[in-house]
């Protein structure tokens, strides 16, 4: 596994090769904070015991380290929240205990907020509750389209075949749950499926 990663100000991802689950964060100094979760995870003393277990199990050389994306400091925590609110999907496969941006384990930033910083993220915040009030960007949305392309994204532990299945039984009057359980997917996938917000 390769340390080299540019140090910049951004939001970055962790990904188990082998199962698909991942782990999404931020920093001011991205390589500073790579380095950070290896050494934690290394000594098995990382706050998240999802990610931990899972590099246990898996071993160091099944996981990759990404950038998602760079950003100025003052939207950081926003275009973090904007990735967690699209992709976080009850631990099935996102490994991020909290929905809310910022709250991972470690240092997140490095530093304080401003009162300047605080005011912009208010700011960008207002208004629209679902898209944060921030401006997608480009790996943004490039990022979201291959979410929703179903078996194209290398997370998916579906198929198309499978989702006929779902919808098709969904139809015939099984349950989201009993679903769920069949195909040992958690429930808010299985509704997603069914009300077609996924695998378009």
């Amino acid at each position: 596994m390769s340390d080299e990663i540019i140090l910049k100000c951004g939001i970055y991802k962790i990904t188990n090769t082998i199962t698909g689950n991942f782990y999404i964060g931020s920093s001011k100094n991205i390589d500073a904070r790579w380095r950070d979760h290896k050494k934690r995870l290394r000594n098995n003393k990382h706050e998240n015991k999802y990610l931990q277990n899972s590099w246990n199990k898996y071993g160091e050389q099944a996981f990759v380290f990404s950038v998602l994306e760079l950003c100025s400091l003052d939207t950081l925590l926003i275009q973090e929240q904007a990735y967690i609110d699209t992709f976080w999907d009850f631990k099935t496969l996102c490994f991020n205990i909290s929905v809310k941006a910022g709250s991972g384990p470690g240092p997140t930033l490095g530093s304080k907020h401003s009162d300047e910083t605080k005011e912009k993220q208010a700011q960008s915040l207002k208004g629209n509750k679902n898209a944060l009030g921030v401006v997608r960007s480009s790996q943004f949305k490039d990022a979201l389209s291959k979410a929703n392309k179903g078996e194209n994204n290398t997370n998916a532990k579906l198929t198309w075949d499978i989702v006929k299945d779902i919808r098709l039984k969904a139809e015939n009057g099984e349950t989201a749950k009993q679903l769920s359980i069949f195909y040992n997917v958690h429930y808010w996938t299985i509704v997603r499926i069914i009300k077609y917000e996924t695998w378009k």
